[in-house]
């Protein structure tokens, strides 16, 4: 049922003060999931923890999957795939110094298994652009089933990418 009530949830000291964390909304799940970002007061440390809220429950827990994680990391997207129930993590970067930005890495996080993994990307895309990615928004569309990409930086980028996501096993 819809209500036009609202409801204070309490937040883990752990979420608090941070930068650029991310928060998608897992429809076949019923919850959220709340990815990394940066620690204020630590530096701004880049971090690299998965988090999810319960609808039901409505309560936070802190997810400890098995096995290789992204790395920690400032520039990260997070989206929710509907067709397969998977968190993606795709990463902006620059390899090297005067390398382009581009998407370096991208994590598949399987609910089920509670584990990541990292996948292949075909025909990396690279904007041109060699400077700090200020803003980025990746989305995904499950009506077409792609994920649509984009930053923007110092310089003016008019470029955006979709990315098929077909699972590697």
């Amino acid at each position: 049922p819809v209500t036009r009530q609202s409801e204070a949830v309490e937040l883990p000291a752990e979420l608090h003060n941070r930068h650029y964390a991310r928060l998608v909304y897992a429809s076949h799940q019923k919850c959220f999931y709340f990815f990394a970002g940066s620690a204020r007061g630590q530096g701004n440390k880049p971090l690299n923890d998965l988090w999810r809220f319960d609808l039901g429950t409505k309560k936070w827990k802190k997810l400890e999957p098995e096995g290789e994680r992204p790395p920690a990391h400032a520039s990260t997207q997070l989206v929710y795939n509907d067709r397969y129930g998977v968190l993606m993590n795709a990463i902006w970067d620059k390899p090297e110094e005067k390398s382009p930005i581009s998407i370096t890495e991208l994590w598949v996080y399987l609910p089920d298994a509670n584990r990541w993994r990292k996948e292949k990307i075909a025909g990396v895309p690279k904007n041109g652009a060699t400077s700090h990615v200020s803003s980025s928004w990746t989305i995904y569309d499950p009506q077409h089933d792609v994920v649509l990409t984009t930053a923007v930086g110092s310089h003016a980028l008019k470029d955006t990418w979709a990315l098929r996501y077909v699972p590697s096993d």
